[in-house]
């Protein structure tokens, strides 16, 4: 409980490339800003504590999931882990997958690979939500084999 005739401010200012001079008003852009909270009670006595804060841009992270093997012409399943939701597009050596353009993070892509020999693969993860920035993934090299059957 908070003892009666107490008071608590607080203050923000911009410290080294910040621009943002001292206020009572939070801060919500990026940078980083000192915050002052500063208690007085009723007969004069004062205490405070100051601390650093720093907002950034929340952070991104998406993996590629590919099935065990891959083979020509047999469907393979693409799917994305993510810290977000969003939409994914999938890319085989730098050019988007047909049919998994701007799909649901949470989705599964059903992928029919042309060609056998090694392929890079990599997604782009565009977040619903606008504090995470967009993401594309380093391409990760597979290796799609012959198809073991015929038709």
């Amino acid at each position: 409980t908070t003892p009666g005739g107490l008071t608590l401010t607080y203050t923000y200012k911009g410290i080294g490339s910040t621009v943002y001079n001292e206020t009572n008003t939070a801060p919500t852009l990026i940078g980083t800003y000192v915050e002052t909270a500063t208690i007085t009670d009723a007969t004069s006595y004062i205490g405070y504590i100051v601390v650093n804060l720093t907002i950034t841009n929340a952070i991104t992270t998406a993996t590629l999931n590919v099935g065990a093997t891959l083979n020509k012409l047999l469907s393979s399943n693409l799917t994305a882990t993510t810290n977000t939701s969003g939409l994914v597009t999938y890319y085989a050596n730098g050019r988007a997958i047909n049919k998994c353009v701007n799909i649901s993070s949470a989705a599964t892509c059903a992928w029919k690979p042309m060609t056998q020999g090694v392929i890079y693969l990599s997604l782009k993860l565009v977040p619903t939500d606008s504090t995470f920035p967009n993401l594309t993934t380093s391409p990760s090299l597979v290796i799609v084999k012959k198809r073991a059957v015929s038709r």
